[in-house]
């Protein structure tokens, strides 16, 4: 990780490795969450007593709606910090990530929000639908 010489292109089993090892120091009983924000990679999150969990970001790198990846990573802390607290599973945690940073990153500055109905609507999208989506795709690739 921290070795003198640059790393040949992205290497996720490596930092899978790191994040693992890691991991077992945080938190009781080394059962702490890492979090790896790999930006047009996706994200990596894993805990030492589940398996590792390496999901795709939302949009493509070349998607049209990406703008600005500015505070993408962030939002996605926030994101699944929402859906940590919704269902304790670091996989739905993690969709819930990469759809928050989603709308971060369609603009310069802050998605809009309002709420309709007491849901919340960002950009326009209701964020629901947006997971529902998103968990279709990765379900039809075998990723959930």
């Amino acid at each position: 990780m921290f070795e003198d010489s640059p790393c040949e292109g992205f290497q996720p089993g490596r930092l899978e490795t790191y994040a693992l090892e890691f991991s077992k120091a945080i938190g009781p009983s080394g059962n702490g969450i890492i979090i790896v924000r790999a930006g047009e990679h996706g994200s990596l999150t894993t805990q030492h007593a589940a398996k590792s969990v390496w999901l795709p970001p939302y949009y493509e790198p070349s998607a049209v709606k990406v703008i600005d990846p500015t505070g993408g990573g962030n939002t996605y802390l926030g994101g699944f910090i929402a859906g940590w607290k919704a269902s304790g599973d670091i996989h739905e945690a993690s969709m819930y990530g990469n759809v928050a940073a989603s709308f971060a990153i369609e603009q310069i500055g802050l998605p809009s929000c309002e709420v309709s109905d007491g849901e919340e609507i960002w950009n326009g999208t209701r964020v629901m639908e947006r997971l529902a989506e998103y968990r279709a795709r990765l379900s039809s690739t075998g990723k959930k």
